[in-house]
């Protein structure tokens, strides 16, 4: 791409993504602070009865008091409830570990933030990817991981779904149907831009017999991705396929308020702060509410017979490890470097927008993966002395992907490269520019930054997208300097905090911070 088109490339983009994080200038509600508690229904306020006329002339003095009549009183009017601030999620879900059966509704309140109108509204249904009939016709998994991904070898016995019960938008009845990996809400009348629709599916679904984002092993149940939420809409759906490489995964912030139901004897352990559950004798079966506000997805995992090994961090933040086969020493040096990535990168980048963080040891085929406030790690590699590299990618992709959004499909090296390099900053120290040189000379030829639908193997896309966007980071750290890096991190996060960035909006605040087009320099790293 010429000079020109590139830079006029950006300003698009950059415009696109303001818009994205709530800087448009369409009418939207100013944006809280993180922490801010969800928004929630506010008590009628009363109106009084009304002195707006004088009434007839007084009698004279001498003249007998007469009663004066009695006034109907105005009926109370009630404030109208005040919008949200960005989406909210109430979600009502229960889970059978004897069947693997999940079953809820789920409510949102959003508001379509494009410029253009939509006729209907897209749901996540992720757990689709894997029912016998979407294995056969597109299998998920590379060949050489299927053994460790499916807990089963029939692809019969898997068996993982997820379907609409019913739906309706503001109250109305609405059609749903389902779409390989989406499930699709006819809308009544199109969706304006700016304009709020409350919509609601109630659903149901089988956890499949994999060992991925989503699965099952032994009294250990964790659902990545598994709950349905609005794709991300720009004007264009962002529902994507489940892809065999990467993270295909792209969502907008919103507020979630979940209960869980679920036999007593399971723990908990989700994204956001959750209360003590809530448990009947009768039954055994117990309820667990969880707030998670400011969070792009709502993952959650049960467990029986789990040890928790815990780490605060600076400001107090709580860290939790959640460990049945890592030992406690791994568990807990797990919990210390979860803490110190996260002192390092609240002094770094910005604070960390969470009470608490949460790391679920299971036995997922990949070796991690993030989610708001919560991190799923493999048991082995969490019981390897090296696992703390893993720990730490998990907990940096807390700012990079959960607080600084992007597609992480069309961009994946946004989220990765950054998490990658905050890593190695905490992990490596002084070593960090010897060890980033060997990496620079060794960097496999034809290492590409792209979109993870372009991979055929999880190395090209290691490759290119951790590897190689690690070293950019470098780079442009020496081309700014230490005190321009600083700069360009922390607005970095002031400006796209809990919104989306895209690659030209990333090179578009470098070159603001450069205070100078910077052209030659992303030329030699970026498509």
């Amino acid at each position: 791409m010429g000079r020109l088109r590139r830079r006029a490339a950006r300003l698009a983009a950059l415009a696109l993504a303001l818009a994205a994080a709530g800087c448009s200038d369409a009418a939207a509600p100013p944006t809280a602070e993180p922490g801010a508690p969800v928004a929630s229904e506010r008590p009628a306020v009363g109106g009084g009865a009304s002195d707006a006329g004088a009434g007839p002339a007084s009698p004279p003095v001498d003249a007998p008091a007469e009663p004066a009549p009695e006034l109907e009183p105005e009926p109370e009017l009630a404030e109208p409830e005040p919008m949200p601030e960005r989406t909210t999620y109430e979600i009502d879900a229960t889970f059978d570990p004897a069947s693997r059966r999940l079953t809820g509704t789920t409510v949102a309140l959003a508001r379509n933030d494009a410029a253009v109108a939509t006729s209907e509204a897209r749901w996540t249904a992720y757990l689709n990817a894997f029912s016998a009939e979407a294995i056969r016709a597109r299998d998920p998994v590379l060949p050489e991981h299927r053994k460790r991904a499916y807990a089963v070898a029939a692809p019969d016995a898997l068996d993982g779904r997820l379907a609409a019960v019913h739906a309706s938008v503001d109250g109305v009845p609405a059609a749903a149907e389902r779409r390989g990996q989406t499930i699709v809400v006819a809308l009544p009348e199109p969706w304006a831009p700016g304009e709020w629709r409350r919509i609601e599916l109630a659903w149901e679904a089988t956890l499949p017999a994999v060992h991925h984002r989503f699965g099952a092993a032994d009294d250990a149940y964790w659902f990545g991705n598994a709950l349905p939420i609005l794709a991300a809409f720009d004007g264009e759906w962002r529902d994507y396929a489940y892809e065999p490489v990467g993270d295909p995964f792209f969502s907008t912030v919103a507020d979630f308020r979940v209960r869980l139901t679920a036999p007593r004897e399971y723990d908990v352990v989700a994204t956001g702060d959750e209360t003590p559950a809530l448990s009947s004798a009768a039954d055994g079966w117990a309820t667990t509410t969880v707030d998670a506000p400011f969070a792009r997805d709502f993952a959650f995992a049960l467990g029986a017979g789990f040890r928790v090994a815990e780490a605060s961090t600076a400001r107090g933040a709580r860290v939790g490890v959640y460990f049945r086969q890592a030992s406690e020493a791994r568990a807990a040096a797990a919990a210390e470097a979860a803490a110190g990535i996260a002192d390092l990168l609240e002094g770094w980048v910005g604070a960390y927008p969470y009470g608490e963080m949460d790391i679920f040891e299971n036995e997922m085929f990949v070796t991690g993966m993030e989610y708001p406030g919560l991190a799923f790690v493999r048991a082995d590699r969490l019981n390897d002395p090296d696992g703390v590299e893993t720990v730490a990618h998990e907990v940096a992709h807390q700012w990079f992907y959960n607080v600084i959004g992007n597609d992480q499909v069309r961009e994946p090296w946004l989220d990765e490269g950054f998490a990658t390099y905050a890593t190695d900053v905490y992990l490596l120290g002084d070593r960090l520019d010897a060890v980033y040189a060997e990496r620079l000379r060794t960097l496999r030829k034809g290492a590409a930054i792209g979109d993870v639908r372009t991979y055929d193997s999880w190395s090209a896309y290691w490759n290119g997208n951790y590897r190689k966007g690690a070293l950019l980071l470098h780079a442009l750290r020496g081309e700014l300097g230490e005190e321009g890096f600083d700069r360009f991190l922390k607005a970095y996060y002031e400006e796209f905090r809990f919104g989306v960035v895209t690659t030209d909006s990333f090179v578009a605040t470098a070159e603001r911070v450069r205070g100078e087009p910077m052209d030659a320099f992303f030329d030699r790293w970026l498509p």
